[in-house]
């Protein structure tokens, strides 16, 4: 149980403090992948 509640809290924390960062990890992943799509093409 004390698992399973320190997983929801970790996600909680991750939501809150990090959305930005997040999103900026999306954005850079995705524009490498354009990248490197383009770049094997």
């Amino acid at each position: 149980m004390s698992s399973s509640v320190l997983g929801d809290l970790k996600i909680i924390v991750s939501i809150s403090i990090a959305p930005f960062g997040f999103y900026q990890l999306v954005d850079s992943t995705f524009i490498y992948i354009y990248m490197y799509k383009h770049e094997s093409l």
